[in-house]
Protein backbone atom coordinates (compact mmCIF):
# COMPACT_ATOMS: atom_id res chain seq x y z
CA UNK A 1 0.00 0.00 0.00
CA UNK A 2 1.48 3.82 -1.34
CA UNK A 3 2.00 6.34 1.30
CA UNK A 4 -1.15 7.84 -0.72
CA UNK A 5 -3.31 5.41 0.20
CA UNK A 6 -2.59 5.35 4.17
CA UNK A 7 -2.70 9.08 4.06
CA UNK A 8 -6.45 8.64 2.39
CA UNK A 9 -6.96 5.75 5.07
CA UNK A 10 -5.88 7.77 8.06
CA UNK A 11 -7.78 10.83 6.91
CA UNK A 12 -10.99 9.45 6.52
CA UNK A 13 -10.70 7.80 9.89
CA UNK A 14 -9.68 10.59 11.55
CA UNK A 15 -12.79 12.62 9.22
CA UNK A 16 -15.24 9.76 10.50
CA UNK A 17 -13.81 10.15 14.40
CA UNK A 18 -14.70 13.99 14.12
CA UNK A 19 -17.92 13.30 12.54
CA UNK A 20 -19.08 11.21 15.33
CA UNK A 21 -17.33 13.23 17.90
CA UNK A 22 -19.52 16.47 16.92
CA UNK A 23 -22.57 14.28 17.04
CA UNK A 24 -21.94 13.35 20.39
CA UNK A 25 -21.25 17.33 21.57
CA UNK A 26 -24.56 18.37 19.89
CA UNK A 27 -26.61 15.28 21.61
CA UNK A 28 -25.51 16.53 24.36
CA UNK A 29 -25.79 19.97 24.26
CA UNK A 30 -29.39 19.21 23.47
CA UNK A 31 -29.91 17.03 26.33
CA UNK A 32 -29.01 19.94 29.00
CA UNK A 33 -30.86 22.63 27.04
CA UNK A 34 -34.04 19.74 27.42
CA UNK A 35 -33.60 19.84 31.01
CA UNK A 36 -33.13 23.04 31.67
CA UNK A 37 -35.96 23.66 30.38
CA UNK A 38 -37.78 20.88 32.41
CA UNK A 39 -36.26 22.40 35.25
CA UNK A 40 -37.45 26.01 33.93
CA UNK A 41 -41.23 24.32 33.39
CA UNK A 42 -41.46 22.75 36.53
CA UNK A 43 -39.86 25.70 39.05
CA UNK A 44 -40.99 28.71 37.20
CA UNK A 45 -37.38 29.27 36.30
CA UNK A 46 -35.61 31.68 33.77
CA UNK A 47 -32.16 30.76 33.13
CA UNK A 48 -30.05 32.96 31.35
CA UNK A 49 -28.04 31.43 28.31
CA UNK A 50 -24.71 31.05 29.83
CA UNK A 51 -26.16 28.59 32.18
CA UNK A 52 -24.96 24.88 32.37
CA UNK A 53 -26.48 22.08 33.79
CA UNK A 54 -23.97 20.70 36.25
CA UNK A 55 -25.80 18.06 37.60
CA UNK A 56 -29.24 16.66 37.01
CA UNK A 57 -31.74 13.95 39.15
CA UNK A 58 -35.67 13.46 38.06
CA UNK A 59 -36.96 11.38 41.07
CA UNK A 60 -40.82 10.15 40.74
CA UNK A 61 -42.61 8.72 43.84
CA UNK A 62 -46.47 8.56 43.59
CA UNK A 63 -46.81 10.35 40.11
CA UNK A 64 -45.49 13.14 41.43
CA UNK A 65 -41.51 14.60 40.06
CA UNK A 66 -38.76 16.11 41.98
CA UNK A 67 -36.08 17.28 40.02
CA UNK A 68 -32.77 18.33 42.24
CA UNK A 69 -30.06 20.00 40.20
CA UNK A 70 -26.54 22.18 40.17
CA UNK A 71 -26.48 24.74 37.47
CA UNK A 72 -22.91 26.89 36.79
CA UNK A 73 -24.16 30.52 35.68
CA UNK A 74 -21.60 33.52 34.58
CA UNK A 75 -21.58 35.42 37.54
CA UNK A 76 -22.47 38.43 35.46
CA UNK A 77 -25.54 36.78 34.48
CA UNK A 78 -27.23 35.93 38.08
CA UNK A 79 -29.27 38.59 38.41
CA UNK A 80 -30.99 37.54 35.46
CA UNK A 81 -31.83 34.55 36.78
CA UNK A 82 -33.13 35.83 39.91
CA UNK A 83 -35.18 38.39 38.35
CA UNK A 84 -36.43 36.20 35.61
CA UNK A 85 -37.19 33.58 38.55
CA UNK A 86 -38.78 36.12 40.72
CA UNK A 87 -36.29 35.70 43.18
CA UNK A 88 -36.67 38.90 45.72
CA UNK A 89 -34.21 37.93 47.97
CA UNK A 90 -31.43 35.64 49.32
CA UNK A 91 -30.74 35.19 52.87
CA UNK A 92 -27.47 34.12 53.86
CA UNK A 93 -26.03 30.59 55.16
CA UNK A 94 -28.17 27.63 53.73
CA UNK A 95 -30.11 25.99 56.56
CA UNK A 96 -28.72 21.98 56.98
CA UNK A 97 -32.49 20.72 55.93
CA UNK A 98 -31.79 22.78 52.73
CA UNK A 99 -28.58 21.21 52.24
CA UNK A 100 -29.97 17.88 52.20
CA UNK A 101 -31.36 17.88 48.93
CA UNK A 102 -28.04 17.90 48.04
CA UNK A 103 -26.01 15.95 50.01
CA UNK A 104 -24.93 13.59 47.03
CA UNK A 105 -23.97 16.28 44.79
CA UNK A 106 -20.47 16.56 43.59
CA UNK A 107 -20.40 20.52 44.33
CA UNK A 108 -22.49 20.37 47.40
CA UNK A 109 -19.26 21.41 49.60
CA UNK A 110 -19.98 25.19 48.09
CA UNK A 111 -22.85 25.50 50.39
CA UNK A 112 -20.72 25.39 53.23
CA UNK A 113 -19.09 28.31 51.96
CA UNK A 114 -19.45 31.60 53.30
CA UNK A 115 -20.64 33.26 50.38
CA UNK A 116 -23.53 30.74 50.31
CA UNK A 117 -27.02 31.74 50.50
CA UNK A 118 -30.39 30.38 50.12
CA UNK A 119 -33.77 32.07 48.65
CA UNK A 120 -36.15 33.15 50.95
CA UNK A 121 -39.53 33.53 49.72
CA UNK A 122 -41.26 33.76 52.74
CA UNK A 123 -43.04 30.65 52.75
CA UNK A 124 -44.70 30.92 49.53
CA UNK A 125 -43.43 28.74 47.69
CA UNK A 126 -43.16 24.41 49.04
CA UNK A 127 -42.57 23.12 45.03
CA UNK A 128 -39.05 25.03 44.75
CA UNK A 129 -35.83 25.38 46.74
CA UNK A 130 -33.08 27.68 45.62
CA UNK A 131 -29.46 28.41 47.10
CA UNK A 132 -26.50 30.01 45.33
CA UNK A 133 -22.80 30.22 45.99
CA UNK A 134 -20.18 32.65 44.58
CA UNK A 135 -17.34 30.53 43.17
CA UNK A 136 -15.55 33.62 41.46
CA UNK A 137 -16.71 34.07 37.94
CA UNK A 138 -19.27 31.57 38.37
CA UNK A 139 -22.22 31.19 40.86
CA UNK A 140 -23.29 27.75 41.32
CA UNK A 141 -27.07 27.33 41.61
CA UNK A 142 -28.82 24.30 43.85
CA UNK A 143 -32.30 24.03 42.72
CA UNK A 144 -35.10 21.20 44.41
CA UNK A 145 -38.56 21.80 42.30
CA UNK A 146 -41.39 19.70 42.62
CA UNK A 147 -44.03 19.06 39.53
Amino acid sequence: MGSEAVKRKFGGAVLAAAVILAAFVIVGCAGQRSDLRALESCGSFRFPAGAELAEYEVRTSFGDETMIAVVEVPASEMNEFKVGSNIDRFSRGVPEYLKDYWRNTKICPALESGRAEHADEGGVSQTRWVAHSSEGATDIIFIRAAC
